[in-house]
């Protein structure tokens, strides 16, 4: 799948960029395309039970799902193609399910 994410660091580094993601084995795949650069891809993989402080939003019309892994603060945005539902069923329904 593929929408636009933000990955902010601790010192409020701020990555922004197109994202695709994929779901496996109770971990989450990011893979970010920088925006800046078009070039440079970040790759991270994200154990579910270790994601964290999971909210989902509304900005300006767009759908928001905004998550923590470790001190990276993830922050995906759709524009309301489908995707949304897609990830918030699927990934949310097992970060939670990997909390309680």
């Amino acid at each position: 799948m593929f929408e636009y994410v933000q990955v902010i660091e601790p010192q409020n580094k701020v990555t922004v960029g197109y994202v695709n993601y994929s779901l496996n084995d109770n971990e989450l795949l990011v893979k970010v395309l920088d925006l800046k650069s078009l070039t440079r891809k970040q790759i991270y993989h994200l154990p579910l039970k270790e994601i964290s402080d999971a909210s989902k939003k509304e900005y300006q019309g767009w759908k928001k799902i905004e998550f923590t892994h470790r001190k990276l603060k993830f922050i995906f945005i759709w524009s309301g193609f489908g995707e949304y539902d897609y990830f918030k069923r699927d990934t949310l329904s097992l970060i939670v399910d990997n909390h309680l």
